[in-house]
This record gives C-alpha cells, sequence and structure tokens, in this order.
C-alpha cells in the first residue's frame, strides 16, 4: 500500500470524497482505479490535458470581450482599414 498527498484544499477534498461516495466508490477506489487504468493503457487519459477546456482566465477574457462588446460607449469597426489607421498600422 502506498499513501499519496495530493495539493488540494479542504473543500475540494471534502467535495470529491461526497461525490466519490455519492457514485459508491471511497477516494481510494477512484484512485486506485485511475493508477491501474494508466498503467493498462500506458498513457494519461487525454481529458487530463485537453487545450480545449477553457481556462478561469480565458472564461474571464470571453466574458470581458462579451461586456466590451455590448457597451455602446466602447468604439467598434465594421471596416479593417479604419481599425489599422486608428492603431497607426
Amino acid at each position: 500500500m502506498l499513501t499519496i498527498a495530493v495539493p488540494i484544499t479542504d473543500i475540494e477534498k471534502q467535495s470529491f470524497s461526497k461525490y466519490c461516495l455519492d457514485s459508491g466508490l471511497t477516494v481510494a477506489d477512484v484512485f486506485g482505479n485511475f493508477v491501474r487504468r494508466v498503467l493498462a493503457e500506458k498513457k494519461l487519459p487525454d481529458d487530463l490535458y485537453n487545450d480545449e477546456v477553457p481556462t478561469d482566465e480565458t472564461m474571464a477574457a470571453v466574458e470581458e470581450g462579451e461586456r466590451i462588446a455590448r457597451d455602446p460607449s466602447v468604439k467598434g469597426y465594421t471596416n479593417l482599414d479604419a481599425l489599422w489607421k486608428d492603431l497607426g498600422i
């Protein structure tokens, strides 16, 4: 048997433990199954490092863009030449 320390917050630990128990598993079951899956497939699951999942920073940027797009006081462009001119390009 091996003991592993995982750097998560107490809230994450409690939420994850509850999720596991609600699923009929223990945290140890889930981690054991994860390790066995990685060893059997000889790779990490693709969804662990999927670049298509937006980060909090990306989502904040999207929300800011949407807010700016709705703001009538922000100048917009329908013509790239006008944008380039204003940017001095």
